[in-house]
C-alpha cells in the first residue's frame, strides 16, 4: 500500500474551436475582390474595344468631302484631320473597314486606298515600314522593285514599290505603291494598284506622293 495518495484525473481541456468564422470571411473578401478585378477589367476592355472601334475600325465620314475635278481629286476628313490629294480625276468606292476612302481611276484602271491603324509609340516608322515590307514579300509574294524615304508636307514617309502577280487578276503583272506616315498611335498608309501598263501615268501617281497626303 503506498504512502501517498493517488494523484486525482484530472479532465482534458475542451478543444479550441477553429476560427472558421474568420476563414470564411477571408474566402469571401477574395472572392468579392476577384469579381470586383474581372468586372473592371471587363468594363476598361470594353471602353477600350469602343474607343478603337471609333477610331480605328468604324470611320467617322459625316464631316468627309470628295472634290473631283480633271487636275487633281482631293478626299478630305476634318473629324480626323486629313486630307489625300491626287492627280487626275477619280471616283469614291466603298471604302473597306478602317480606310479613310476608296478611289478608282477609271481611264487607267488604277485604284487607292486610304487608311489609318493603331501603332505603338514605341515602333518607328522604319520598323513599322519594315515589317510592312517583309509581310509583303515573305508572305504574299509581292515583289519590292524600290523604295526610298521622303518627306510629305513636313511629316516623314517611306515610299515602297512592287510588283506582283494574283490570279484574281488574270494572273497578269500589277504594280504597287506604298506609302507610310506615322504619328502617334496612328500609322498611315496610301496604296496605290495599277495593271503594268501606262508608264507615264505611273510615275505621275508615284512622283505626287510626296504631297498626297495632309495630316493635321
Amino acid at each position: 500500500m503506498s504512502l501517498f495518495p493517488s494523484p486525482i484525473a484530472q479532465p482534458y481541456p475542451p478543444p479550441k474551436a477553429k476560427p472558421t468564422s474568420n476563414r470564411r470571411t477571408i474566402i469571401l473578401i477574395l472572392v468579392f475582390s476577384g469579381i470586383a478585378i474581372l468586372a473592371v477589367g471587363a468594363y476598361a476592355l470594353y471602353r477600350a474595344g469602343s474607343w478603337y472601334s471609333r477610331r480605328y475600325l468604324n470611320i467617322d465620314q459625316s464631316q468627309a468631302t470628295f472634290v473631283a475635278g480633271d487636275a487633281e481629286s482631293v478626299y478630305r476628313n476634318p473629324a480626323y484631320g486629313v486630307a489625300l490629294r491626287l492627280p487626275g480625276r477619280w471616283v469614291q468606292a466603298q471604302a473597306p473597314i478602317a480606310n479613310y476612302c476608296a478611289l478608282q481611276q477609271p481611264n487607267n484602271g488604277a485604284y487607292a486606298t486610304f487608311r489609318v491603324q493603331f501603332s505603338s509609340p514605341q515602333q518607328t516608322l522604319d520598323q513599322l515600314a519594315g515589317v510592312t515590307m517583309f509581310g509583303l514579300v515573305k508572305g504574299a509574294r509581292f515583289k519590292l522593285v524600290g523604295q526610298d524615304s521622303l518627306d510629305v508636307n513636313g511629316q516623314a514617309a517611306r515610299r515602297m514599290i512592287f510588283e506582283y502577280a494574283l490570279s484574281g487578276v488574270d494572273g497578269k503583272p500589277s504594280r504597287m505603291v506604298m506609302l507610310m506616315m506615322k504619328r502617334g498611335y496612328n500609322a498611315y498608309t496610301v496604296m496605290i494598284f495599277a495593271p503594268l501598263a501606262g508608264d507615264d501615268y505611273w510615275k505621275e501617281l508615284v512622283d505626287s506622293l510626296d504631297r498626297a497626303v495632309e495630316i493635321k
